[in-house]
């Protein structure tokens, strides 16, 4: 495995440590699971289920919190509690052997982080994936009290259609990591090591699963104005949007990442002035002290 230090990076960046408490269920003690997640939407993870519920101990985590591309420095985005977690029925109904394919699950956002962190994709086809390479990154537990990120690249063995065999190193804590391949689309959700065959698992992205994960990702559609971490954003059906865009009869400028622009910005080759609200101007205005005269479509005349 490499160890990862700038986890702002993209597609590293994608990933967030999870950290789960469960109270009252070891001889009445209170126990903290460890896992990872990736960004799939900008307020979406997507991770293993039994990072949220333990057969083990009968029930869902209490707590559940993400910590989005941190690392032994610094905590970017701090301790974020997670609003809301769904999970195919299947995994908490049936055994913990055979709940093994159902084993991934939703972690909903108040906020959308992830429009600073960049998402993975998802699968556009269910083709087999034996022999296509692909990463695993997120946070095994060398050391519990240690956020340190790790990836690993290798290709896949097997593909049965519901689950992905590889020998990338995994630890405990990589759980929930995704499986992406090199258009960082996520092919599957790492569940399981057999450490004695050095053979990992994932749960594959399949046509049993991805209409669910659809189904809660529209049920959990951003729409209109977002701010995240003192910038704006706009969001249509989920989407983040970005270039021009006209909102309630007003003209905005939305960067590459989707961030709302403000001040003087030249935009192919000719000047435009947005204001403190990022509004597009036109007429004449008067900018620190001097006048300007604006077309109705917006540039500088």
């Amino acid at each position: 495995m490499i160890k990862i230090d700038n986890t702002l990076q993209y597609p590293y960046s994608t990933s967030a440590m999870v950290l789960s408490k469960y109270y009252g269920v070891a001889d009445g003690m209170n126990v903290e699971g460890r896992g990872s997640a990736n960004f799939i939407k900008d307020n979406v993870l997507i991770t293993a289920a039994h990072n949220y519920y333990r057969h083990d101990y009968g029930k869902e985590a209490d707590d559940i919190y993400v910590l989005p591309a941190v690392s032994p420095s610094q905590e970017p985005f701090g301790k974020i509690k997670v609003k809301e977690v769904r999970y195919l029925k299947e995994f908490r109904n049936l055994n913990s052997k055979d709940a093994r394919e159902y084993d991934l699950a939703l972690l909903i956002l108040e906020e959308p982080i992830g429009a600073k962190l960049g998402t993975l994709g998802l699968p556009t086809s269910q083709k087999n994936l034996t022999g296509i390479t692909v990463t695993i990154t997120g946070y095994p537990s060398y050391n519990f009290k240690i956020h340190q990120m790790y990836t690993d690249k290798k290709q896949v063995l097997s593909d049965d259609g519901m689950f992905l065999d590889y020998q990338v190193d995994t630890l405990e804590g990589s759980s929930g990591s995704t499986v992406y391949d090199a258009s960082h689309r996520v092919v599957g959700v790492h569940t399981l090591g057999d450490g004695a065959n050095q053979i990992n698992s994932a749960v594959k992205l399949n046509e049993r699963n991805l209409p669910f994960i659809y189904s809660v990702l529209k049920g959990y559609s951003l729409e209109g104005w977002k701010k995240i971490n003192g910038s704006w954003y706009h969001y249509r059906q989920h989407d983040k949007q970005t270039g021009w865009q006209e909102i309630n009869d007003t003209w905005y400028y939305l960067d590459s990442s989707g961030k709302m622009l403000t001040d003087w910005q030249k935009v192919n080759g000719k000047w435009y002035y947005l204001n403190s609200n990022g509004a597009m101007v036109t007429g004449s205005q008067t900018i620190d002290g001097k006048v300007y005269n604006f077309a109705s479509s917006g540039e500088w005349i």
